[in-house]
């Protein structure tokens, strides 16, 4: 049953909740209707739906992740059993005094941040390559990158946080705006997106491109390149990759591949050892 609830003005302008769907902030605040008076409640999101949006078609799950990225819940489990926090609840609602005492265990921060220990750091040397969680090979093709069974914590229903994304990205430009658009991602799009951020990195690492030519991450969002990575490697990221400029010592110009896929100068013929 739900409860009745109060809206502060503030809220419309909170520049964080502005950068989420209209949809995902009405969600926010028909939470609070769902909450108890400790700001707590069940993370079901087939029953959340039914409450909240009976007639709408919308993805309830996916809006919680992103009112989590953004700090406005708190989702953790307590023997096998998941819920819903409300950071700051009481402070800014008024609670009936007879309405009855929460029965839900509270949230208890983690001792590490989550997804820690699934974190994949990108090597800045071949020796270190080897650590990742992705097989690598220098002396093979495009192919030669292979993704290994993915962590559990970054299953489709977990996604990632955009650190995670982050981390790895080789391209360090517009982060900012790469971030706003991250939090419109639905879990499984994060998945993809950090699993083949790792796999860039790699190629990055192995000396098969170099960072400049990688796009930046809000392009790799907006067109979703993720889905150039699903078949491992696209052209490019491979040992006969064309995104690492390399100079004829000759002469001066950039080497090129020729239709044998063999980099060599197109004006003295120059072939690199």
């Amino acid at each position: 049953m739900g409860r009745q609830r109060m809206i502060r003005p503030e809220f419309f302008t909170d520049g964080e909740l502005a950068e989420l769907p209209p949809l995902t902030r009405l969600l926010f605040i028909g939470l609070w209707t769902m909450a108890d008076r400790e700001g707590r409640l069940k993370d079901r999101p087939k029953s959340i739906k039914l409450s909240l949006f009976p007639a709408d078609e919308c993805d309830i799950d996916a809006m919680l992740a992103d009112l989590a990225e953004v700090n406005c819940i708190r989702r953790y489990e307590v023997d096998g059993d998941r819920f819903i926090d409300i950071p700051g609840f009481i402070t800014y609602q008024r609670v009936h005094p007879k309405e009855a005492p929460s029965v839900l265990p509270s949230y208890k921060r983690p001792k590490t941040p989550p997804l820690q220990e699934s974190r994949v750091k990108v090597a800045t040397s071949r020796e270190k390559v080897s650590s990742l969680d992705v097989d690598v090979s220098l002396k093979q093709g495009p192919r030669a990158v292979v993704r290994k069974e993915q962590p559990e914590a970054l299953s489709p229903r977990a996604g990632g946080s955009f650190d995670d994304f982050w981390g790895p990205y080789p391209n360090k430009t517009g982060k900012a705006d790469a971030q706003k658009k991250w939090r419109r991602l639905s879990p499984a799009d994060r998945t993809s997106a950090v699993k083949a951020s790792v796999l860039m990195g790699v190629a990055v690492a192995g000396g098969y491109r170099e960072p400049q030519y990688c796009p930046g991450g809000l392009t790799f969002i907006n067109q979703r390149r993720w889905e150039d990575w699903e078949e491992g490697p696209p052209a490019g990221y491979g040992p006969n990759g064309n995104g690492k400029k390399k100079e004829c010592h000759r002469c001066g110009v950039t080497l090129t591949y020729d239709e044998s896929d063999t980099l060599r100068c197109g004006v003295c013929g120059l072939v690199p050892s």
